[in-house]
Parts: structure tokens; C-alpha cells; sequence
């Protein structure tokens, strides 16, 4: 069964390329516009992967990874803050939040594909994804 990411980004257009991009080449990509939608989704579903943006409608990325982070068992869910923001502080504060990888809009669909299937190199299909409870 292919890997299920979850995307969260206020913006269609990045929404709609990471749909295209990631399920041509075999992922499911489930797409929410806000962290609190997103949080839903993670108690009800599982994901191999979360990828947001550092600024997100009802509350930040970086509020809603802290939330999934204080969850056991999701210590190590790769979460990917893909962001037009470049400032070093809220790097920082993603860091500190449990962010896997920071990367700055626009990553190229090759790149972003790279970086995708690198997080879910380690995972066997059949191996239990968490779920937020």
C-alpha cells in the first residue's frame, strides 16, 4: 500500500502541486488548509509523513506541530515545513518544535519527490503508522 502524506498549506497552488507531484509518483496525499483540520485528521488517520507551512490558517504550523509532538508515538512522524518564510528565528522555533527538515518555496517537484521518499525510505508498508489519539 503506498505511503499517505498529509499536506497543510493555506495556499491551493501549493496544495494542488504537492497533490500532483507526490501522487504521480505513487504516494496518497490527503490536503487540508489548516492546522486544526489537520489535527483532526491525525487522530482519525494515518500518515507516513506531514507536510506544512510555518503560517497556517487558525493557527500556526509550528503551534500544530508542537501538538503533535506532545502525542506518544509521534516523536519521530516526519513533519516537513516547506515555507516562503526564511527567517533564521522561526527556523529555530520549528527546530525546537520537533520539525524534521525546513525547506524554503518553491522546491522543485524532483526535489520535493527526493525528499519524500528519503523520509520514507525506513518504513515497511506493513509496519504500524501512529495515530493521534
Amino acid at each position: 500500500m503506498p505511503h499517505k502524506i498529509l499536506v497543510v498549506d493555506s495556499a491551493e497552488s501549493t496544495r494542488h502541486f504537492t497533490r500532483y507531484v507526490l501522487t504521480n509518483v505513487g504516494f496518497r496525499v490527503t490536503s487540508v488548509t489548516n492546522a486544526r483540520d489537520a489535527l483532526e485528521l491525525v487522530s482519525e488517520e494515518s500518515f507516513a509523513a506531514i507536510i506544512t507551512d510555518v503560517l497556517n490558517e487558525e493557527f500556526e504550523g509550528i503551534e500544530m506541530v508542537q501538538k503533535i509532538r506532545s502525542v506518544d508515538g509521534f516523536e519521530t512522524l516526519p513533519i516537513l515545513m516547506i515555507t516562503l518564510c526564511n527567517l533564521e528565528s522561526a527556523k529555530q522555533q520549528a527546530e525546537a518544535a520537533g520539525v524534521t527538515a525546513w525547506f524554503t518555496k518553491p522546491v522543485p517537484a524532483k526535489k520535493l519527490v527526493e525528499i519524500i521518499k528519503d523520509v520514507c525510505a525506513d518504513m515497511d508498508d506493513d509496519e504500524d503508522i501512529p495515530m493521534l489519539y
